[in-house]
C-alpha cells in the first residue's frame, strides 16, 4: 500500500531582537502554510510563564530553571471534524550567559477537532469553535526578566495516523491497576507533597498515560525525567494529589458516590483523601490541580460538585429567608405591646 500522506501546517515566529519568555506567540496560520486544501485549519501558539515554580531541590541541580506553558489553539473546518492531530514544536533562543549556541527545548501534544457543526452564514463569517491544548516545558534562562536573543517558537501540526489515539486521559477500571497505586514494589517514582512526610508512590507509565503534564515531565528536559529522587509537589495538598492519582489510575470522579472498591486502604489513611471529608476549599484546590495536570474529566466533575455545593448553600439561605418573615410576624404583636406599654408609662410619668 502507498504511504499515507499526512497533511501538515508549519508555523514559526522568530525575533532577533531581545524577546521575553514571559509572553510570546505566533500569528494564526502564518508563514509556511503547507496544508492542502488551504483554509481547512488555522493554528497558533502562545507561550507564557507557568504557575508551577521550581522547588529549592530543583534549583540546586539546575539554577536557571524556569517553567513555561505553551498553549496551541486551532480552528478546523467541518471536513476535519473528530480527527486527531499531532503537535510537535520547539522553543529556541540564545542565552549568552548559558551557552554560545541557541538552546533548544521540544514539546508535543495532541488536539482533536470538534464535531461537525452547522455553518452560520454571516458577514463577517462566524468562526467554528476552537480547541486548545497546553503543555509545561522546562527551560533555562539566566536573565531575571527572562529576556533572550534570537528567539524562535515553531510547531508542526499534522493529522495523526489512523491508529493513533488522542492523548487524553483514558482510564480502564477493568484493568484493576488502582490497587498498585502507592505500592512501592509496583512504582518507579515518588512524590513529596504538602501536609505529610509520607511519600506518595506511583508508576511513571500510568501517570504519563493519563496526564499531558506528566508526559512532558517524564519525557522532556526536566530534572525529574531521569532523576530517581522524590519529585517535589509541595505546592499541592496531599488529599488533592492522592485523589488526582486515583482518577488517573481508575477514572474515578466525584460523580461517583464512593471511591472504587480496590483503592488501597493505606492511601486513604496516609493522605486523608476521603471525599466525604472534603469541604468547599478542598474541592476548589482539587479543581485547580486537575486543570494544572490536564485532567479534563476530573476538572469537569469537580466543577459540577462545586456547583452542587453552591446550590445547597442557596437552598439553605432560602430556607432561612423564608423563616425570618414568619418569625417577624410572630414577634410583631409582642413588640407592639411593648411600645404601647412604654407610651403609657411615659404618659403616666408626664401627668
Amino acid at each position: 500500500m502507498p504511504p499515507i500522506e499526512r497533511h501538515k501546517i508549519i508555523i514559526c515566529s522568530r525575533y532577533t531582537n531581545p524577546a521575553s519568555l514571559k509572553r510570546f506567540s505566533t500569528v494564526p496560520g502564518s508563514r509556511m502554510h503547507q496544508w492542502r486544501p488551504a483554509g481547512q485549519v488555522y493554528a497558533h501558539a502562545v507561550m507564557r510563564p507557568s504557575e508551577l515554580q521550581p522547588t529549592q531541590d530543583q534549583l540546586e541541580k539546575r539554577p536557571h530553571l524556569r517553567f513555561v506553558e505553551v498553549e496551541v489553539m486551532a480552528w478546523f473546518s467541518n471536513a476535519l471534524s473528530n480527527k486527531v492531530f499531532d503537535v510537535a514544536g520547539t522553543i529556541l533562543y540564545l542565552d549568552s550567559g548559558l551557552a554560545p549556541d541557541r538552546l533548544s527545548y521540544r514539546f508535543s501534544m495532541q488536539l482533536e477537532a470538534p464535531p461537525e457543526c452547522p455553518v452560520i452564514s454571516s458577514d463577517p463569517p462566524v468562526p467554528r469553535p476552537s480547541v486548545a491544548a497546553t503543555v509545561v516545558v522546562a527551560v533555562d534562562v539566566s536573565d531575571p526578566e527572562q529576556k533572550v536573543m534570537d528567539m524562535e517558537l515553531k510547531f508542526e501540526l499534522a493529522e495523526s495516523e489512523p491508529t493513533t489515539l488522542p492523548h487524553t486521559p483514558v482510564a480502564l477500571p477493568s484493568l484493576g491497576v488502582l490497587q498498585y497505586l502507592h505500592d512501592t514494589k509496583a512504582s518507579d517514582c515518588a512524590f513529596r507533597i504538602r501536609g505529610t512526610e509520607t511519600l506518595l508512590y506511583a508508576s511513571r507509565i500510568m501517570l504519563m498515560r493519563g496526564s499531558q503534564f506528566f508526559r512532558s515531565m517524564f519525557s522532556g528536559n526536566w530534572t525529574e525525567t531521569q532523576s530517581k529522587d522524590p519529585i517535589s509537589f509541595t505546592s499541592w495538598d496531599a488529599p488533592a494529589v492522592a485523589l488526582a492519582f486515583v482518577h488517573i489510575y481508575s477514572g474515578w470522579t466525584p460523580d461517583q458516590p464512593t471511591l472504587p472498591e480496590d483503592v488501597p486502604p493505606n492511601l486513604v489513611d496516609d493522605f486523608g483523601c476521603d471525599p466525604d471529608s472534603f469541604d468547599e476549599d478542598a474541592w476548589r484546590h482539587l479543581f485547580k490541580l486537575a486543570r494544572f495536570l490536564g485532567l479534563k474529566p476530573l476538572a469537569r466533575a469537580v466543577n459540577r460538585k462545586l456547583v452542587a455545593l453552591l446550590e445547597e448553600q442557596f437552598q439553605e439561605l432560602s430556607e432561612v429567608t423564608d423563616v425570618l418573615p414568619a418569625k417577624a410576624t410572630e414577634l410583631a404583636p409582642a413588640r407592639k405591646r411593648r411600645r404601647i406599654e412604654t407610651k403609657t408609662d411615659d404618659v403616666a410619668r408626664a401627668s
